[in-house]
């Protein structure tokens, strides 16, 4: 897959479940990491390899996420409420399950606070 194809395709990369009480799975390829939070969120941020295998052998994701991540890399959320039903968390620009075919808002990009 080329880093075109892996953002085009952000929130169909595969993730791997992990253990921590914030982040639920994440998931890497070409240039793109993908973190599920327990909340059922999931977000795209720019990582390169070698920062995404620090992560994925971290002791603590939680700890090594708001040191490594949070605050320093814009992260895409890729989650977000149907516009119509108001059903979440979904995946964005997918077709709503409750109520048949509404596609989601689209939330930009999206900032970690520190």
């Amino acid at each position: 897959m080329s880093a075109d194809e892996a953002l085009a395709n952000r929130h169909a990369i595969p993730r791997y479940a992990v253990d921590s009480s914030t982040i639920k799975s994440i998931g890497y390829d070409v240039g793109v990491c993908v973190v599920e939070f327990v909340n059922g969120n999931l977000y795209a941020y720019p990582m390169n390899v070698e920062d995404f295998e620090a992560f994925a052998w971290a002791e603590s994701k939680g700890r090594w996420f708001n040191t490594m991540i949070r605050g320093k890399f814009a992260g895409e959320k890729l989650t977000g409420k149907c516009s119509q039903c108001g059903s979440e968390p979904e995946v964005l620009a997918v077709p709503c399950p409750e109520c048949g075919g509404v596609v989601r808002q689209v939330d930009k990009v999206h900032k970690e606070a520190k």
